[in-house]
Formats: C-alpha cells, sequence, structure tokens
C-alpha cells in the first residue's frame, strides 16, 4: 500500500480567534514534559499529547517551534511526559510561566528523580512515560514530537488535570451511582 501524497498547507481564511476558542472547547489532559541537555534541566507544560502507536509504544507531542524547550529536547534527545493528577495544578502554572527559572536551577524545588533516559521524572505525577526521541517535523508554529516510550510507571489512580475553554480543571467520576434527582425517593 502506498502512502497518499501531502499537499503543502494553504494560509487559512478562518479567524484565529474563533479557532482557539473552538479549541479549547476540547478538554485535554495536562502534561510537563521534562528533559536535561548538557546539564540544563527544563520543563514546559504541554497538552497537545496522545498515544501514537502501541506496537512499538509511541507517543505524540507537540511544542512551540520557537521556544527553548524544543532545542533542547533536539540535544538531549530523550524526554519525560508527566501526566500531572488535579492536584498538581501548580506545576503547570509553574513550567507553563514566561517567568519561570531557566538554566541549570530551572527545577530546584520541584521534587523530581533522574530517569532512565536523563530526563527529570517529578514525583507525585499521575503517570510518566520516559521517551527517546524518534522523529521532529515542524507545521505551522509547532513541531510534532514523536517519542518511543522505553520506560513508564503510574501512581494509584487519582483525578486527572485537564485544561478546559483555557482553565485548569478536574474530572467528575461519571462511572460513581448518581444521585436521584431532587424530590424522587428511590425504594
Amino acid at each position: 500500500m502506498t502512502s497518499p501524497a501531502l499537499v503543502p498547507t494553504a494560509p487559512s481564511n478562518c479567524d484565529p480567534e474563533q479557532v482557539q476558542d473552538a479549541l479549547a472547547a476540547f478538554p485535554s489532559g495536562v502534561t510537563v514534559v521534562t528533559t536535561c541537555a548538557d546539564g540544563e534541566a527544563y520543563g514546559m507544560t504541554v497538552s497537545a499529547f496522545c498515544a501514537l502507536s502501541q506496537d512499538p509504544p509511541l507517543v505524540l507531542l507537540c511544542v512551540r517551534s520557537s521556544g527553548r524547550g524544543l532545542d533542547l529536547l533536539a540535544r538531549s534527545g530523550a524526554c519525560c511526559v508527566n501526566v500531572l493528577s488535579s492536584e498538581q495544578a501548580p506545576l503547570a502554572r509553574l513550567f507553563a510561566s514566561r517567568r519561570r527559572p531557566r538554566g541549570p536551577g530551572a527545577l530546584d524545588g520541584v521534587p523530581h528523580r533522574t530517569g532512565t533516559t536523563g530526563s527529570p521524572v517529578l514525583a507525585g505525577a499521575a503517570a510518566h512515560l520516559e521517551c527517546e526521541l524518534e522523529a521532529l517535523q515542524a507545521w505551522g508554529d509547532h513541531t510534532v514530537v514523536v517519542g518511543r516510550v522505553v520506560a513508564a510507571g503510574s501512581a494509584p489512580p487519582s483525578a486527572p488535570l485537564v485544561v478546559h475553554r483555557r482553565r485548569l480543571t478536574g474530572v467528575a467520576d461519571v462511572s460513581a451511582p448518581v444521585p436521584p434527582p431532587l424530590g424522587v425517593v428511590r425504594p
């Protein structure tokens, strides 16, 4: 089977603000992607993350092409995707801030350990996936990063942190029994 030819992306006539508003309606999990290159640890909040393949185990994330994070990812060749729990909203805000610490002390005060890839694994994360980079491909103002998972772990189940309509929030457990509507008595 041959792959279809790709057509270069044409300029869009969509209002960028309307596109952002529409995308904000889609809830997404929140991660902090960490890496370490030449002794410089780095973390960035990423919500554009998903599983790509089970065999081999691959994940996909998107990072700003103009940011420091992409340069460090490319130099290190590895990263750790730390899936945040709802209790970790302060970490998501920290690593999304343009005023966060940079350089060798970027993770000072943030509990973590060094993983098998050399990337920081954040303490208390709901899960982590340590990856070796397989591919980088620029699209628009972001770069698609494909990572091969070489180590993973998860904590006991906890409520995930999600972003929805540009706000960090948790997720209600809908598997729990739903109480009857007000005024209805069940036998």
